[in-house]
């Protein structure tokens, strides 16, 4: 299989994230980023999961059918927090890497339109799978990367 660029960007901005975390001296912040991340790719998966099955996912998921940010990320703070070291580090892994097998899996479809009905925004704009998939690891990992090392 050939390397999708998408899987590089977010190989990439994940080994930055791991190190800003690793290095940061703000342990609860880094923690935050961790769950929010593990929570958004826990989504984008169950997402791209029940779009496998010809069904549509309830979005953006976890219980909440309304897009409350703020709501979402508390909510993802207390689901994924765990102990904020190993385990935390290693679930959010486990999210990456099954990320980056859905983009090995996908690379025929990652930027076709119309594939996956749940990638309709409600605006009725459709994104490719491919841009799903960036906004849910390879922006907000650079996000969090930025503001970790910001901060110390």
């Amino acid at each position: 299989l050939v390397m999708t660029t998408l899987k590089k960007e977010i190989e990439q901005a994940y080994d930055k994230l791991i190190r800003a975390i690793e290095e940061s001296k703000d342990k609860e912040k880094a923690s935050e980023h961790l769950a929010y991340n593990i929570g958004w790719g826990n989504c984008l998966i169950k997402w791209y999961e029940a779009g496998k099955k010809g069904e549509m996912p309830e979005m953006p998921g976890e219980g909440f059918s309304k897009w409350d940010y703020e709501g979402i990320q508390k909510h993802f703070h207390k689901k994924y927090r765990f102990d904020g070291g190993k385990k935390q580090m290693a679930a959010f892994k486990e999210v990456v890497d099954r990320i980056k097998q859905i983009t090995d899996d996908e690379q025929e479809h990652l930027k076709e339109l119309g594939v996956w009905e749940w990638c309709t925004l409600s605006s009725g704009k459709q994104w490719p799978l491919e841009k799903w998939i960036r906004v849910n690891t390879v922006a907000p990992y650079k996000r969090c990367a930025t503001e970790l090392r910001h901060r110390d």
